[in-house]
């Protein structure tokens, strides 16, 4: 029997991971810590890391980026080709020609987001949260890759100023570290808050510069509200945040009054985006336990 196992030391890996090990559990299929015959990741740096064959789901919602060569390409921006994955669960169909050029012996099936389904109750909460994502190794060449931090805690001092003990901060994994030292540093007293999970099942409405939890916000009915840092662009060319799904969503650009467009969203909220194909969880769980299961 071909043993399937799971790396993933980033816990934003392993929460996109568990309801997958979880569904093959219940399919009679074990999987352990560790690499195996076969190998559950959820990010190609983990992919690398595995000697063998390996699965790789994706740990968000496949934001593309345009590059200055007309391209769209993957978060990782890694020209170079994983090999050894031989299937690719994707969030949603558009990413499937992007994906396909750096796993080229990948069979990619639309799984859509099986994470949705540990989210939790959602609904009752009473938080404003703004969060920030980290700047990854695209900024450099595209900006719109980067954080809006710590440019944007003038957008922290603002909710704070405005909602007070109802403001929670969230950053990605990779840039909370940071972020809680900046808070603390200029004495601004609000909560931050590192589990996504937790925050989300209290949160009345989310205010975030480019997250993929943008969309796992609007698809459980809480309300977005994005902001911009002076340096992105106002059309890129990029996919999803850029696109025209980010578009259907409030906006707040340098020199907008965020509070006015937050109290806005508040009593009268923008119709929730769905960009996951399919949106039920369930579904999603389905395909991609099947999907796995036949692999096998």
């Amino acid at each position: 029997m071909t043993r399937v196992g799971v790396v993933a030391d980033l816990e934003h890996y392993r929460r996109h991971l568990t309801p997958i090990v979880d569904g093959l559990a219940v399919a009679g299929v074990e999987v352990f810590d560790g690499p195996g015959d076969i190998t559950l990741v959820a990010g190609r740096a983990d992919a690398r890391r595995v000697n063998g064959p390996v699965i790789l789901v994706e740990h968000g919602a496949g934001q593309r980026y345009m590059t200055e060569h007309g391209q769209l390409i993957d978060a990782y921006g890694e020209p170079a080709p994983e090999h050894n994955v031989v299937m690719y669960l994707s969030p949603r169909s558009e990413t499937v020609g992007t994906m396909a050029e750096v796993l080229p012996n990948a069979r990619i099936v639309v799984a859509g987001a099986p994470v949705l389904g540990t989210l939790g109750a959602v609904g009752a909460g009473d938080r404003v949260v703004f969060a920030t994502h980290w700047a990854s190794g695209l900024a450099s060449r595209i900006p719109e890759a980067g954080t809006s931090w710590p440019w944007s805690v003038r957008h922290v001092q603002a909710l704070t100023a405005r909602y007070g003990t109802r403001v929670t901060v969230h950053a990605h994994p990779r840039h909370v570290a940071r972020v809680r030292n900046d808070v603390a540093r200029r004495r601004i007293h609000v909560d931050v808050e590192a589990d996504w999970r937790s925050v989300l099942t209290q949160a009345q409405i989310l205010v975030v510069d480019n997250s993929s939890i943008i969309w796992e916000a609007q698809a459980v009915g809480v309300p977005v509200v994005l902001i911009d840092h002076p340096l992105w662009r106002s059309d890129p060319g990029h996919d999803l945040r850029w696109g025209p799904e980010g578009r259907r969503l409030p906006l707040v650009r340098p020199g907008d009054n965020l509070t006015e467009i937050v109290d806005r969203e508040l009593v009268s909220p923008t119709a929730p985006v769905n960009v996951y194909g399919p949106g039920d969880p369930v579904e999603a769980l389905g395909l991609a336990v099947a999907a796995i299961v036949d692999l096998l």
